[in-house]
C-alpha cells in the first residue's frame, strides 16, 4: 500500500508502511491515505494484550496507554479518555500561561492548573469543568489578573469550546 511522506506541506506518495511526522525525523505510525503533512497526529489502537478496552495510544515518539476502569468491566490499567482530555487542558493551559510569563521574563517560579469535572457521571457528559489556577511568583497583582486572561487562551480550551473553524471530521478507512 502507498503511503505518503510529507515534505513542506505537500504530498508525496511512497510505498512506505509509516509517515514521517513534520515534527519530527520519526515515523507515525499507520496514517490514513487522505492525512496531509499535519503538525500533530495521534493515533488509538485496541492492545494486542485482549484486554477488551485497553488501548495503544502513540502522538509522534511518544507511546502510552488508555484504559477504562473497572465499573465499565475494564481492566483499569492506564488513564481514561476523559482524564487525558482533563490532563491536556491542564497541561496546555499550564504551558500557555508558563510561555506568556517566559517571553515578557515575569517572576513566576510554579504554575499549576487543576482541572475538575463539575456534574456528568459515569460516561456522562459533563456539566460543565471547573479549572483552578496556581501562580507562584513575585507577581503583582495586574500580572495575575493579565495571567488568568491569557489562561484562557489555551489552544485546548478552544478546541474543547468548538472554536476549530473547519471542526472535526470523520472518515472510514476502507482499507
Amino acid at each position: 500500500m502507498l503511503r505518503q511522506l510529507c515534505f513542506s506541506g505537500s504530498r508525496v506518495s511512497l510505498p512506505l508502511s509509516r509517515v514521517l511526522c513534520s515534527r519530527s525525523s520519526e515515523l507515525c505510525p499507520k496514517p490514513h491515505a487522505s492525512i496531509r503533512c499535519a503538525s500533530h497526529i495521534a493515533l488509538s489502537s485496541e492492545d494486542s494484550s485482549g484486554e477488551r478496552y485497553k488501548h495503544v495510544l502513540k502522538t509522534g515518539i511518544h507511546t502510552f496507554y488508555g484504559d477504562l476502569g473497572a465499573e465499565w468491566g475494564a481492566g483499569g490499567t492506564a488513564p481514561e479518555p476523559k482524564d487525558y482530555a482533563f490532563a491536556a487542558l491542564a497541561m496546555c493551559t499550564s504551558m500557555t500561561v508558563r510561555l506568556f510569563a517566559d517571553r515578557r521574563k515575569w517572576p513566576l517560579k510554579h504554575v499549576e492548573v487543576t482541572v475538575v469535572e463539575k456534574g456528568g457521571g459515569l460516561g456522562l457528559l459533563p456539566d460543565g469543568l471547573q479549572m483552578i489556577l496556581k501562580l507562584d511568583g513575585d507577581l503583582t497583582e495586574d500580572q495575575k489578573k493579565i495571567l488568568v486572561e491569557v489562561s484562557k487562551r489555551c489552544p485546548v480550551k478552544q478546541m474543547f469550546l468548538g472554536k476549530m473553524p473547519s471542526g472535526i471530521e470523520l472518515e472510514l478507512d476502507s482499507s
